[in-house]
């Protein structure tokens, strides 16, 4: 049996690992996921982003094939596995709940897979060995699951399911149990381990930051669709539409009348009658609309200048930053991110204050 290689960087490449074509899953007379296409590249850290609900673990559960998809192709380095069981595809799942048996130890709970796939003990066992060095437990190949801490159990789930050398590593939620500082430390480590084995993995989450900081591509899912597929910088710096906007990490949504679409740019008349041309997403029309200015990029002027005006309503105290929450003349509230400095002035509450940003620190979206 030929394993993947470790101990070797594999980069993103643009081979096509998994083509999700026109899928649509009905359950009944709802739709989970409507007309869904998207490509997820060989080597790739792809990531399914979205809130409970919108369907991202549906389209992870067709993939693996726990799920009969209504409509649509999923295509697999050119295969067509729509119709195929899951045991017939080559694929392996890691699970929010990790279902190590627990009565087998570490070494058993690995080697349970490859024995049923076939595998002689010896072949086995030597793989069991490498996947425990590369998932940094070879010192626990002896423990039972009741023995791990959480952060163990799950790198133990994460060797088990890595060891049969999946074409495509599935990934749903397998951090949401873990107290927050074991998930930043495990994030770091399912990166490494994604770049040494070369597996594709599409890793599933409603966390922002986790999304952020983890994938090579994000795809925003929402009501079942596609809302934005691309990096992290992408999505964050030039989201498509109102949704993507807010719920990836924090926005101030201005309303604003458009008067002039030209070239990806569009000129704005913003609350208190100041005129901006700044970017302009796709689908952007004439009329009213919504600007989307993130809070870290808004500076708070203490004089009477700014391109819109508003008085210091609150303060919230975040330790490296303070958000300064500012009420707009016709009622509308913005937030701005303050660096927690000596040098930075916070203004008082109830204070009159101007807010400035540059042009290319907005973008006009598709509502």
């Amino acid at each position: 049996m030929q394993y993947s290689f470790k101990g070797t960087m594999c980069l993103m490449n643009n081979n096509v690992a998994v083509d999700i074509q026109n899928v649509t899953k009905m359950y009944g007379a709802f739709a989970a996921l409507k007309n869904v296409n998207l490509d997820i590249r060989d080597n790739e850290f792809f990531t399914l982003l979205g809130p409970s609900g919108c369907g991202k673990t549906t389209l992870l559960r067709t993939i693996a094939g726990f799920e009969d998809i209504t409509n649509g192709a999923i295509v697999l380095y050119g295969q067509n596995i729509a119709d195929l069981l899951p045991n017939e595809r080559p694929v392996n799942t890691v699970f929010q709940q990790y279902a190590l048996f627990p009565h087998m130890n570490v070494t058993q709970n690995i080697m349970f897979g490859l024995l049923r796939l076939g595998h002689d003990k010896i072949t086995a066992k030597i793989r069991v060995g490498e996947v425990l060095e590369l998932v940094q437990l070879s010192a626990f190949a002896d423990r039972m699951p009741n023995q791990l801490s959480g952060g163990q159990q799950q790198r133990v789930a994460l060797a088990r399911a890595i060891a049969p050398s999946p074409k495509v590593l599935l990934l749903d939620e397998p951090l949401s149990a873990l107290d927050l500082k074991l998930r930043q430390a495990v994030r770091l480590e399912l990166q490494q381990i994604q770049h040494q084995t070369g597996i594709t993995f599409i890793f599933v989450t409603h966390d922002q930051e986790e999304a952020l900081t983890m994938s090579d591509r994000i795809a925003v899912i929402e009501g079942g669709q596609v809302q934005q597929v691309g990096s992290a910088r992408d999505i964050y710096e030039a989201p498509k539409n109102k949704f993507v906007a807010d719920f990836i990490g924090e926005t101030n949504l201005l309303e604003v009348t458009v008067t002039d679409l030209s070239e990806g740019m569009g000129s704005c008349i913003l609350p208190g009658g100041a005129k901006i041309t700044c970017p302009a997403a796709d689908g952007a029309h004439a009329g009213p609309g919504h600007l989307s200015v993130r809070p870290e990029r808004i500076a708070i002027n203490t004089s009477d200048g700014g391109l819109v005006q508003g008085n210091a309503t609150r303060h919230i105290y975040l330790g490296t930053d303070v958000h300064v929450e500012v009420t707009l003349t016709r009622g509308e509230k913005v937030t701005v991110r303050m660096q927690n400095s000596a040098q930075i002035q916070i203004p008082e509450v109830g204070q009159a204050v101007g807010l400035e940003f540059e042009a290319d620190a907005a973008r006009l979206l598709v509502d």
